[in-house]
């Protein structure tokens, strides 16, 4: 899947766009944003199936862009199950998903607290 881009509607007291609201509302109706955070330019999210009550997590790449037509805002989600490069993702957010038997999802799972063990005491840049 591609990118998509749109006109932002939250922004920060600067005038950036908060990438982090914006992605938040991503999200449709089948499902409630638990605990959300950014890492850099990367938004976790702990997301909660209202139908199924399994949370799971999502990974949306951000970007904003000043382009001529106006969209300003640029997303591409993923689910853990779709095995996501970027495994960065706050301790926090994996504590709260509930057990899988996805084996992609396992393995972003064992990536992501390898990623935080492995990092322990290093000053992050």
């Amino acid at each position: 899947m591609g990118w998509s881009f749109y006109n932002a509607t939250n922004y920060k007291p600067s005038g950036r766009v908060d990438r982090k609201k914006e992605a938040d509302e991503t999200f449709s109706e089948h499902y409630t944003v638990i605990e959300s955070v950014m890492v850099a330019s990367v938004h976790y999210a702990a997301i909660k199936n209202e139908r199924t009550g399994a949370v799971s997590a999502a990974v949306t790449l951000t970007a904003t862009a000043n382009r001529g037509s106006g969209s300003n805002f640029g997303y591409k989600g993923m689910s853990e199950n779709m095995g996501p490069s970027d495994a960065k993702c706050p301790i926090s957010i994996l504590e709260l998903l509930t057990p899988t038997d996805d084996e992609y999802a396992i393995k972003w799972r064992e990536k992501c607290y390898a990623y935080h063990s492995n990092t322990k005491g290093v000053s992050q840049v």
